[in-house]
């Protein structure tokens, strides 16, 4: 159990003492908070007006790493005390002569005195040992050669218990849990007994033989014996007795004494005599000398360990406290003093807390955190005030009692006075932390501190940051924010980063000094450390996105100051958002790396907004395509957004070649989102845009053919215009029409070959191939074509000779045939009407009269009246070869003689016919024959 205690005030003396040496200091003195017994200042004993006693002497604890608490103020001062033990809440005190005394603490921090007796109303023998056996509420005191029983915690003999008399010493074997019996080991001169002590009764249940004990001491299977004249190590397991030493190397008696030193250890004192030197040897459970001897002036009366201090009692001349550390001699490190009373020290059973000491202040200030970087700090430095001083819990189970008092002596923390930041300091922090534990949660905090100021100092004085001191960082990180090592270095770091008050100045300092020139490649230790965290470290990182974030960072900017590439797979996911919030800054060189990290943190609005500002059209629509998925989730963008996108693509101006390629996303894209393309197409106001739209999904009315036709037709009109193609026409016009070959190809067709193997006729020909096939009123597109045409070119490319018989008379389509000799399509046109036209062209136009030849032969058969081939005949010239036609004109002729032959037939028939009936009728009615 850990008994509270309220401490006494710094380097004061306690409340309601005199001072014997200078008045007037008795109202300063009983003031609150005079409590604390610092080792460098003398402390007076507390006057008891009851026995109204002289003030004594100080007590004096001398500069050194203990300081004195009170923990009860106020005892018999008449009385020398030689024996402290405790159980619960109560204080049990032996003294010379055999006077018992209990204290009860009826609240906390006070201390009641309830009973004092005496061990033998006959005697008045020193009381010399008190040990509790708490698992059965009993302690065992011995005093004059008899050991009772006591019952706890009333401190009053067990009734009906007998005592053990001849008793010289005894020892309590330890047990776990708690115990119904305990084994003990009781001397006499002759022998030990090994008895087994209940609520009622001291059994003895095994002997051993040993002569004139003095002292004992067991631990597991080791019994330490100490006679009167040498210490035995007995092994309780194997029952061999070991002899070590003497106790007294010369005649004169000596009291021998021995205490534990570690958890396998023992320490015993030899000497010449009670005055002369002494020194302690320390052996372990096999008996053999683990340290050096710890030399003492004289012998003294009595010694306690709390490693690595021994303290020792000098009698009159106080307590010496003895500090071991490795490699160097016991050194007195404090003398406690007092004028008139002889001081005893014990290591109480159970340790008690100090709730107010003179170092809870110090300690606050130094261990409570304090920001470096931090958001609205001030509530929590409070809060760091507050936890520092609920995790700090002073305690203490060593006793310093006297007839001035009961007190506790308190190590003082060395790490507040660590204020050099020298290099030799970083000696001393190393031994600090070798000699640490993890016990409470204020050792731990402790640990922490100490550790955070040995990575800065090893920082500050190392002539290069190599990668050993870099995984020092990286070890200690449960303790140790590595953002301090940033910060240090002059780094920027990101997230809260807080730091010991006491390492606060250490640390400002620090960064002042260019540090970084402490490494070799600064950008390459950084990615090495950064490395090391993450793959081997980051289970033990705290803030663990903060940290990447402040390392990120770093690597960043240096890739922006050396103009590196930026790759982000480099860098945390978590950093991603502050890492584009830095490259926003030269967004139009970095919006490439930016979208990438846009698009892994699916922020679809910042995507699509760069991809407007920096991507071409083409792009915007071809990923707007490969995320149409993505896209359609989002109600809000799907209802408004998208089609906006989509329409700011459509109406910008773009090349031609891509055109089609874009239309084709954005129509695959309005599949995928199920939005209605006639909305799109009315709200397009590029005309390409539109035209591709129609062109791949149809056209649906006669208002979408006109849009189609007129857009083609200005495109067509300027196509001729810029690319100056009427001058290419007239030229092919020209030699097609000098070309005097009958069966030459019509005009229609010849153009067409010619124009499709010219690149230049190219877009040309396209728009004349959809204009061709658009479903728009052929007659509405001869008039509107006929408009723009010179020489007929046109209208001849663009429409079919059938289609044009219905647009024109055949006269004027004759004429435009005649005018550029295309004799196939005019043989097209000629009739019996039309003949005589048709040759009179080739008699007058045409020099060569084969084409007149081939005109005739071909096209003679068309005749079939007599007076129609005779006029043709009549006018044919002379020179004309007739015999060409003489197959033909047999043919019209035989035709006629027997047309003519068949009608002479038909008229004797007819006229035999009506003789025949005109005779009938005579012969039926004489009266007709006049």
């Amino acid at each position: 159990m850990v008994y509270m205690l309220l401490s006494v005030c710094t380097r004061g003396i306690l409340p309601g003492m005199k001072n014997s040496n200078k008045e007037g200091h008795d109202e300063d003195l009983s003031k609150e908070g005079a409590d604390v017994l610092s080792g460098d200042a003398p402390v007076r004993d507390e006057e008891v007006s009851q026995h109204n006693t002289p003030a004594m002497t100080l007590l004096d604890t001398g500069s050194g790493p203990y300081c004195a608490y009170p923990l009860i103020k106020s005892v018999p001062p008449e009385l020398e005390y030689t024996c402290f033990t405790a159980y619960d809440k109560n204080i049990y005190l032996g003294t010379r002569t055999g006077e018992l005394l209990h204290y009860f603490e009826l609240e906390p921090l006070n201390y009641m005195l309830i009973s004092q007796t005496t061990f033998d109303p006959g005697s008045n023998a020193p009381i010399e040992k008190i040990k509790v056996l708490p698992g059965i509420e009993r302690a065992l005191i011995l005093s004059e050669n008899r050991l009772k029983l006591y019952l706890l915690p009333e401190f009053a003999p067990v009734p009906n218990t007998q005592p053990m008399d001849g008793v010289t010493d005894f020892a309590v074997a330890l047990t776990s849990g708690t115990p119904q019996r305990y084994p003990i080991y009781v001397s006499s001169e002759d022998r030990i007994y090994l008895v087994q002590v209940t609520t009622q009764v001291m059994t003895k249940a095994m002997m051993l033989d040993f002569q004139s004990v003095k002292r004992l001491f067991t631990r597991g299977n080791s019994l330490v014996v100490a006679t009167a004249k040498e210490y035995q190590l007995f092994n309780l397991k194997t029952s061999v007795s070991t002899p070590l030493f003497y106790v007294n190397e010369g005649d004169q008696p000596v009291e021998p004494i021995i205490r534990p030193f570690t958890e396998t250890e023992f320490l015993m004192i030899c000497s010449s005599g009670q005055a002369d030197a002494a020194m302690a040897l320390i052996v372990n459970e096999s008996g053999d000398l683990t340290r050096g001897t710890i030399a003492f002036e004289k012998q003294p009366h009595d010694i306690q360990v709390s490693f690595p201090f021994i303290f020792t009692n000098m009698g009159n001349s106080g307590i010496y406290v003895y500090k071991l550390e490795a490699n160097s001699q016991p050194s007195i490190v404090q003398k406690i003093k007092h004028g008139s009373s002889k001081l005893c020290l014990e290591i109480a059973p159970m340790p008690y807390e100090i709730v107010k000491s003179d170092q809870r202040e110090l300690v606050v200030e130094k261990l409570r955190l304090m920001p470096l970087y931090a958001a609205k700090p001030a509530f929590r430095i409070e809060h760091e005030r507050m936890f520092v001083e609920r995790q700090f819990k002073e305690s203490s189970n060593i006793v310093l009692f006297y007839s001035g008092g009961v007190y506790l002596l308190q190590r003082k923390l060395e790490f507040l006075d660590l204020d050099n930041y020298d290099e030799n300091t970083i000696g001393i922090i190393e031994r600090l932390l070798e000699n640490s534990k993890d016990v409470t949660p204020f050792d731990v905090l402790q640990k922490a501190y100490l550790q955070t100021m040995l990575l800065l100092l090893r920082l500050l004085h190392s002539d290069i940051f190599e990668h050993d001191l870099a995984t020092q960082w990286c070890i200690h990180l449960d303790q140790v924010d590595i953002r301090l090592l940033l910060y240090a270095c002059g780094y920027n770091i990101y997230g809260d980063l807080w730091i010991y008050n006491g390492l606060l100045k250490l640390i400002s300092e620090m960064r002042k000094i260019k540090l970084t020139h402490k490494f070799t490649d600064p950008n390459e230790t950084i990615r090495t450390i950064y490395q090391d965290l993450k793959h081997n470290y980051s289970s033990k990182l705290r803030d663990s996105e903060n940290v990447y974030l402040s390392f990120d960072m770093i690597l960043l900017n240096k890739a922006l100051e050396h103009e590196e590439e930026i790759s982000i797979s480099d860098y945390n996911f978590g950093s991603l958002p502050t890492i584009a919030a830095k490259l926003e800054e030269g967004r139009d060189k970095h919006w490439r790396v930016l979208l990438r990290i846009y698009e892994k943190l699916l922020d679809l609005p910042k995507c699509l907004e760069l991809n407007k500002c920096y991507r071409s059209s083409h792009d915007f629509s071809k990923y707007l395509l490969e995320h149409a998925n993505e896209l359609v989730l989002d109600k809000e963008y799907k209802e408004t957004g998208l089609l906006a996108d989509i329409i700011m693509i459509l109406n910008a101006p773009v090349d031609e070649k891509v055109q089609s390629s874009i239309v084709s996303n954005i129509l695959g894209l309005l599949e995928l989102a199920h939005i209605d393309s006639k909305t799109l197409i009315t709200s397009v106001n590029n005309s390409a845009s539109k035209v591709v739209i129609l062109e791949k999904l149809g056209i649906r009315d006669n208002n979408e053919a006109t849009f189609l036709f007129s857009f083609y037709m200005e495109q067509l009109e300027a196509n001729i215009s810029v690319s100056e193609l009427w001058n290419d026409l007239a030229i092919l016009t020209t030699k097609y029409s000098q070309e005097l070959i009958y069966t030459k190809p019509p005009f229609s067709k010849y153009l067409e070959t010619k124009l499709s193997s010219n690149t230049k006729f190219e877009e040309f020909m396209r728009l004349r191939e959809k204009i061709s096939n658009l479903p728009y009123d052929r007659l509405l597109a001869y008039q509107n074509i006929s408009k723009i045409d010179i020489g007929d070119v046109l209208i001849l490319l663009f429409f079919k000779v059938e289609e044009l018989m219905q647009f024109t008379t055949e006269g004027k389509l004759l004429e435009i045939f005649k005018a550029v000799n295309d004799f196939m399509s005019i043989e097209k046109l000629v009739s019996e009407t039309t003949f005589l036209q048709v040759l009179q062209f080739y008699m007058d136009a045409m020099s060569d009269k084969t084409l007149l030849s081939f005109f005739l032969r071909r096209n003679f058969h068309r005749l079939t009246h007599a007076d129609i081939i005779i006029q043709v005949l009549s006018v044919v010239p002379d020179d004309c070869e007739l015999s060409t036609l003489s197959d033909k004109l047999f043919s019209v002729f035989r035709n006629y003689y027997c047309q003519k032959h068949q009608q002479d037939i038909l008229k004797a028939l007819l006229k035999q016919e009506l003789s025949s009936i005109s005779t009938l009728i005579k012969t039926l009615d004489p009266s007709t024959e006049n």
